[in-house]
C-alpha cells in the first residue's frame, strides 16, 4: 500500500509539472570598476613671514594677520604704518605665504607651530606667538588644483632696549594634511 501512495504521488507531481507553466531566468554578465586616483598634496614657500622693519622706543608687539594687515601694540592696522603708538613705527611686513596643490574638493588640515622664535647674529632672540590664530583656518577646502594660498601670520614681541639687527630662523615647520 505504501508504494502505491509514493507511485501516485509521484505521477501526480509529473501530472502537475506539465501543467505549471514554464519560467523563465535570464542570466546577466555585468563588470565592477573601480579607479583609485593618488591623492595629491603638495606645499612650498611662496613668501616669507616679515615683519618689517621697527622702530621702538619700549616693548611692543607686532601682529600681522591672515590677510597681512600690521597692528602694533594692538592698534592702527595698515600694511605700513605712517603713524604708531608713540615710540613705534613699522614699515613694510606682509604675511607668510605657501602654495598647496592637492585634489579639488580636498579638505586640507594645517598645523601651525605654537611659536617661532627668531633670532639675530649676535644671539638675541623674540618670539613670534598666536600663529594659528592670525593664520588661514584649518581645515581649508580645496577650491583649485593650485595653487590654494594659505596665509601665515602671528604676534611678535619686542622687549624693551631689543638689541638692534636682523633676526630671523633656519626653517618653521607648518604641516599640511590632506584629509
Amino acid at each position: 500500500m505504501k508504494k502505491n501512495y509514493v507511485v501516485c504521488i509521484l505521477a501526480l507531481v509529473s501530472c502537475l509539472s506539465l501543467w505549471v507553466k514554464d519560467s523563465w531566468a535570464v542570466a546577466v554578465t555585468m563588470t565592477a570598476e573601480a579607479e583609485i586616483t593618488a591623492a595629491v598634496l603638495a606645499g612650498t614657500e611662496d613668501q616669507s613671514l616679515n615683519f618689517g622693519s621697527i622702530v621702538t622706543t619700549g616693548a611692543t608687539s607686532v601682529t600681522i594677520d591672515a590677510s597681512g594687515m600690521v597692528v602694533t601694540g594692538g592698534v592702527l592696522p595698515s600694511p605700513v604704518l605712517p603713524s604708531a603708538p608713540a615710540g613705534t613705527s613699522v614699515s613694510g611686513g606682509h604675511n607668510g605665504r605657501i602654495d598647496v596643490t592637492t585634489t579639488v574638493g580636498a579638505n586640507i588640515s594645517i598645523v601651525y607651530p605654537t611659536s617661532i622664535t627668531i633670532t639675530e647674529t649676535g644671539g638675541a632672540t623674540m618670539t613670534i606667538n598666536d600663529i594659528a590664530i592670525n593664520s588661514t583656518a584649518s581645515p581649508l577646502a580645496a577650491t583649485a588644483a593650485g595653487p590654494n594660498k594659505i596665509f601665515v601670520g602671528g604676534v611678535l614681541g619686542v622687549s624693551s632696549g631689543q638689541t638692534p639687527g636682523t633676526y630671523d630662523n633656519a626653517a618653521v615647520t607648518i604641516t599640511i594634511n590632506y584629509q
